[in-house]
């Protein structure tokens, strides 16, 4: 699947990745943007891997394309431990991303260009074959050391909240307001 789109104003996007799938999402256009605390910029992608969290935000126009790969296309969902990997910001040398991008406008105008449903099919399996394996030489790349330094600290949310019930359920002489 590929989505193409341009925000006008601010962008907040909060979501998940299904168990069976990984995404991408590449910003073409705009002032680069945190995903998960991690700058989004004009030379990376955020790889979102099955059951991934991420949450996009930012002011101003910008435009991107995201990108759906069912996990049966790729042999890819675990990493070396054999745990999924989180999402993150993986930098991605400059001709596999100019090749990503020209592939992910291709796929977006092959929609609007009204071409006959014969042609479109068989137009839509060579469109997807390039996509997926440019996506599969993108995951190539981020296991090797190509991912941006973190300059945030990652955040384990379910420990965030364990430990906020505990210090909740723990203290009697406190009053909690919402």
């Amino acid at each position: 699947h590929v989505q193409h789109a341009v925000e006008g104003s601010g962008l907040l996007t909060r979501a998940a990745v299904t168990a069976d799938g990984w995404g991408l999402y590449l910003q073409v256009a705009g002032d680069p943007i945190p995903m998960n605390g991690k700058g989004l910029s004009h030379d990376a992608v955020a790889l979102l891997p099955p059951r991934s969290e991420f949450c996009f935000s930012g002011q101003g126009k910008v435009e991107w394309y995201s990108l759906y790969v069912p996990s049966a296309l790729i042999d890819a969902t675990c990493d070396a431990s054999g745990q999924v990997p989180a999402a993150d910001v993986v930098a991605i040398p400059r001709d596999l991303l100019r090749r990503l991008t020209a592939e992910l406008r291709v796929a977006s105008n092959s929609l609007e260009d009204g071409v006959p449903l014969d042609q479109a099919i068989r137009a839509q399996a060579a469109i997807e074959g390039r996509l997926v394996s440019t996506f599969i030489q993108i995951l190539d790349e981020s296991t090797q050391g190509h991912s941006l330094p973190n300059h945030k600290t990652s955040i384990d949310r379910q420990r965030v909240i364990s430990t906020v019930i505990e210090l909740v359920t723990d203290s009697d002489d406190c009053a909690y307001t919402v």
